[in-house]
């Protein structure tokens, strides 16, 4: 799901397009990917009014009003998020973190194991109010990445990996993580150490795990539960 400027929300399904709401309709995929066995895996609403649509298959397309715009693609990868810089769009992948120029150009190579990135299977990303990047790896918890370094959680430290889950900062700064022991919540702690609380509420109450978590000011969290509980 992602939400536009003028505040519509969107979401990608196997083979449409919501817009949710009043009144929701769908667009449908079929004229807009046609290769065999791709589906799409992330939406992402830019602040030009366009939608830009992630793909298993590494491929990213544009859309507006319905049509395609723009078409890129990351070989031998598959599209888990897209996030937008300010300046460039961050596209997290099965083989690292790529940058795509918002206007024009292809995508590159931004950052994986060979610079320091404990995995280059990412799942999820989120940037905090500092700028910094948080990287939800698929087996090796969470990567932090500031202008100077990058910073692991692993997880070990994490109890349980954080695997194909869903961050969100809110306004202390803390950051909140879906796991499968439960909602995992990080904030700073002194010079360059990380303190953490597993919240295992939602399965007492609900009998039933995180899946998402956002942030919704000015003091609530919502969480997606793997059994379709909000």
């Amino acid at each position: 799901i992602t939400q536009s400027a003028d505040g519509t929300l969107w979401a990608i399904m196997s083979d449409n397009i919501w817009l949710l709401g009043l009144g929701s309709k769908s667009m449908t995929l079929a004229d807009i990917h046609r290769k065999p066995g791709a589906v799409p895996m992330c939406i992402h609403a830019a602040g030009d009014t366009s939608l830009w649509i992630g793909m298993s298959d590494g491929e990213l397309i544009q859309l507006r009003s319905g049509h395609i715009i723009r078409r890129a693609a990351i070989e031998h990868s598959s599209v888990n998020f897209i996030l937008d810089d300010g300046d460039d769009f961050l596209i997290g992948t099965t083989n690292g973190v790529y940058t795509l120029p918002q206007k024009r150009g292809e995508p590159v190579h931004f950052c994986s194991t060979a610079n320091g990135l404990p995995e280059n299977y990412v799942s999820a990303g989120t940037i905090d109010h500092e700028g910094d990047m948080w990287f939800g790896l698929n087996g090796k918890g969470i990567a932090k990445l500031t202008n100077r370094s990058i910073f692991s959680i692993t997880a070990k430290d994490l109890l349980f990996a954080p695997n194909n889950s869903a961050g969100s900062i809110d306004s202390n700064e803390h950051l909140w993580v879906s796991s499968t022991a439960g909602l995992l919540e990080f904030w700073k702690g002194e010079k360059y150490s990380w303190n953490s609380k597993l919240h295992d509420e939602l399965k007492v109450f609900t009998g039933q795990g995180p899946f998402t978590v956002m942030y919704d000011p000015p003091s609530q969290l919502w969480v997606g539960c793997v059994g379709g509980d909000i």
